[in-house]
Parts: C-alpha cells; structure tokens; sequence
C-alpha cells in the first residue's frame, strides 16, 4: 500500500505541474491577471492598489483583467484579496516561482485528505477516493491556475483536521 500511494503521490506531483513543466503555464485566464497584478503590487509596493494614471480608463473596463477596475484614479481589486495576500511573499524567489505555489498547496490537499479519510473510513477507501480526486478535472485545472479554490479548501481541510 506504501507503494501505490508513493506512485499515486509522484504522479500528483506531475499532473499538478504538468502546464508549468511542460509549457510554461504562466498566465491562462483573465482572472489569474488580476490577482497576478495586484499580488505584484502588494509585494512590490506594499499596496493593494495601483496609482496609475490611465485617464482614458475613467469610463472603460475593456483594457483591465478581470477582479480589478479603475476607480477615484487608483486601479483596485474588486474581488477577495486572500489568493493575492497569500500569493505576493513568493515573489521573492522571482516571477516565475509564484505558479509552483498553488501545486504544492494541491500537494497539501492531497496529504491532508488521505491522512482525513484514513482516520475515518481506512487505508483502501483512502486510496481509491486520492486515485478518483488526482485525475478530476476540476482539480487538475485549478491546480495549474492562479485561482483561490485549492487555498481555500486546503486551508479548511487543515483546519478541519486540526480540530478533530
């Protein structure tokens, strides 16, 4: 059963990664672009907001990503600010590091829910239900993307078990 888990967790490990190994994943979707920006403004400035200058952007949210807008001449976020406040201490590994980040919080989930579902419904359940979750769609895809849904489950599931 070691095993089979250690196979299971190294190809989790490659699946969750696989857009950032393989391709350079960087940034896909519109929203990743906004928490992106205001991540790197947090950690360059130390503010969740942007003093640009854009006077042609007073009326006109087409030239912004979305989750940020332009409002009393400051570029601001619109959406929750916990992926960016969460996110902007790792740019101080550089750029690129910062999409390796939402993977190891997968590989977290991972750990935490095997350890979860092997206290309460033991070892072959756990495993079948990790050998399920690993090749989901929806968790292969918010692994490789700047998106708050893998934080924010991991960071309940840990609670959770901290608690229990």
């Amino acid at each position: 059963s070691i095993t089979i888990l250690i196979i299971l967790f190294l190809f989790f490990i490659l699946l969750t990664n696989y857009s950032n190994i393989v391709g350079k994943n960087w940034i896909i979707h519109q929203d990743e672009r906004g928490d992106y920006f205001i991540a790197h403004n947090l950690y360059t400035t130390g503010r969740l907001w942007s003093n640009y200058s854009f006077s042609f952007l007073e009326n006109s949210t087409l030239l912004l990503p979305q989750g940020i807008t332009y409002y009393n001449g400051r570029i601001v976020p619109v959406k929750m600010i916990g992926l960016s406040v969460l996110l902007s201490p790792f740019f101080i590994f550089g750029e690129s590091y910062l999409f390796y980040i939402l993977p190891l919080f997968s590989l977290g989930l991972f750990i935490i829910l095997f350890i979860l579902i092997k206290k309460y419904f033991g070892l072959i359940i756990s495993l079948l239900f990790l050998s399920l979750f690993t090749f989901s769609t929806p968790f292969v895809y918010w692994s490789n993307m700047l998106f708050s849904n893998i934080p924010g489950l991991f960071f309940f599931l840990f609670g959770a078990y901290y608690l229990s």
